[in-house]
Order: structure tokens, then sequence, then C-alpha cells
């Protein structure tokens, strides 16, 4: 059954809690893959003990997102980015190459960690789960945006994704990661 991470609530409609604002899930075994629920400490079926084992899947049918959505999200979230950055050199830091690696990872970084979505993303409903569908990690979101900035530079990343079917850019490929298009 599949419920929401946070509160714990069942779905109603639609693919998000109305309170939380994030993805339902449906939890899983490790070992066997069968459906557990969210405060179950072993799997039903094989009875191996869950703990923190069990797999959280996104539970919404999506599609993945086209290009052109992606580009216009991240133009998007560059102007919020570079208001950021203006905000943290005028306040914190007064160097701007600081600032700017400092403000892009924590927006970019923590804002799609755990299936949330840059302000971008949300206008244009765009959402980055890894390719099984879980949400990123904060480390793996990190990551992904790091990377991500050192090749949105070269301006070869979003050629690249016109040739892929899934419309992933090298990045996402290698990260295992697939921006879909939340309904």
């Amino acid at each position: 059954m599949p419920f929401c991470p946070e509160c714990h609530q069942e779905p109603d409609l639609g693919a998000r809690c109305p309170l939380c604002g994030l993805f339902y899930r449906e939890r899983r075994c490790p070992e066997c893959g069968w459906e557990v629920f969210p405060r179950e400490t072993f799997c039903g079926a094989c009875g191996v003990e869950l703990g923190s084992r069990a797999l959280a899947q996104v539970h919404a049918p999506m599609l993945p997102a086209g290009i052109g959505r992606r580009v216009v999200a991240t133009c998007f979230d560059l102007v919020v980015l570079v208001l950021i950055t203006e905000l943290l050199q005028v306040t914190l830091l007064p160097s701007p190459w600081v600032s700017v690696l400092i403000g892009g990872l924590l927006y970019y970084g923590t804002f799609q960690a755990r299936g949330r979505q840059t302000l971008g993303q949300y206008v244009l409903r765009l959402t980055a789960l890894t390719s099984e569908r879980y949400p990123l990690k904060l480390a793996q979101s990190l990551l992904r945006s790091l990377l991500g900035a050192l090749s949105w530079a070269l301006v070869i990343p979003p050629l690249l994704a016109l040739r892929d079917p899934q419309r992933r850019t090298p990045v996402d490929r290698l990260l295992k990661v697939q921006v879909y298009l939340t309904p």
C-alpha cells in the first residue's frame, strides 16, 4: 500500500501527499520484493528482518521529461541561483566563486534530495529520481549537482541528451538518474 514517507498518510488523490508535498512511496522487502507496510519490522512473505533495509520506491505513473522542459527549468533555476549567490555574497561570503559554489550545491543538492524539487522543477513539474524511481540521497544529489554544473559549462550535455532515447545527459546516465515529468 503506498504511503507518505513523512506522515505515513495513505494516498488520497494524485501522486503527492497534500500535507507534506512528498511523493507517495511503496515499501518492498529487499530479499523477495514483497510489499510491506511502513512500520513493519519483518517481511510477511519470507520473514526476513527489514529494519531500514526495505526499499521505498516512488508510487506514481511517470514519463521521462523532454530536454526542452529540462533546459527551461535549468534556466529558471539559474536565475534563482544568481539571486541566492548575490544574497550570500552580500551577507556571508565575500568571494563570488565561493558563493556560487556553495549556493549552487546547497540549492541544487538539497532541493533535489529525497524526492523534492528545485523551484524550476516545481514550476515545470519535473522530478529527478534514480532510474529505479527511488528518491536521490543527499550525497547522490550533491554529486549530480557538481558534475552537472561542470558538464553544463561545456554546453554539450543538452546536445548529447537529444540522442538518448530517455533524454538523459551523460551525468544522469553515469549516476543512473532519470528526470521525470510528474503527474
